[in-house]
């Protein structure tokens, strides 16, 4: 368990770095975001840049007790053996025998953006930059947040202008079913892969796992120009 929620804050982690990377880059970023090569992207709402803040990020494992010769040893998440190089879909119909199915749900607070780029550089993941690339080769949640957010903020060209949610506005959602896997070659490392309707998964025992990440996007710039306007 503590290795599927490490896998968890570690992807959360990585992008709340790619978040450091985009506020200090911006407004150069402008280029990269532009709807083509060379064209830059030119903000209608504000000055185009959103904060996009991670509340809180719920998991829901599918877990086994085993009880296996009359003892409760404790509970387990099931994942299949992977080797390297070999294909996901052919070790997820892993038995569990003698156990009691369970589901384990964890509530992860993240450090707000502010408190993480103080101590950004302290932290292990992101000191060694080839480490830190080869590891979010195999990222899910990560990619996905990445083009959320990148996609908001393109959408900051377009009018009509989104206000930033109110206080009391309940936060956005995004939720991705997922199956676990762990590389018995690659240091036992466990990987995330997502679960989609059409996949040639065994995902009546999986598609239990699921990952809610709450958000709330900020576009401070529009904001106060709104409130100059009242």
């Amino acid at each position: 368990i503590d290795e599927v929620l490490a896998r968890v804050k570690r992807e959360v982690g990585w992008f709340l770095y790619d978040s450091v990377q985009v506020k200090r880059a911006w407004p150069d970023l402008l280029s990269d975001l532009g709807p083509a090569a060379g064209v830059k992207l030119t903000p209608r709402c504000g000055d185009g840049y959103v904060q996009f803040n991670i509340t809180s990020v719920n998991m829901e494992f599918s877990a086994s007790t085993d009880t296996s010769n009359g003892g409760n040893l404790g509970f387990k998440i099931p994942f299949g053996p992977v080797a390297a190089g070999s294909k996901v879909g052919a070790t997820l119909s892993q038995s569990v025998q003698n156990t009691l199915n369970q589901k384990i749900t964890y509530l992860y607070k993240p450090p707000t953006l502010k408190d993480f780029e103080k101590v950004i550089t302290q932290q292990t993941d992101f000191s060694d930059p080839a480490k830190f690339v080869q590891a979010r080769q195999s990222a899910v949640i990560l990619p996905m947040l990445n083009v959320l957010r990148d996609g908001i903020i393109k959408a900051t060209q377009h009018f009509p202008c989104f206000h930033s949610l109110g206080q009391n506005d309940p936060d956005q959602k995004l939720t991705v079913s997922v199956g676990i896997t762990k590389n018995v070659k690659a240091g036992g490392e466990v990987n995330f892969y997502l679960i989609s309707a059409g996949a040639n998964h065994d995902a009546k025992n999986n598609a239990a796992n699921l990952i809610t990440v709450s958000f709330r996007p900020i576009n401070a710039s529009l904001d106060a120009q709104m409130q100059q306007v009242r």
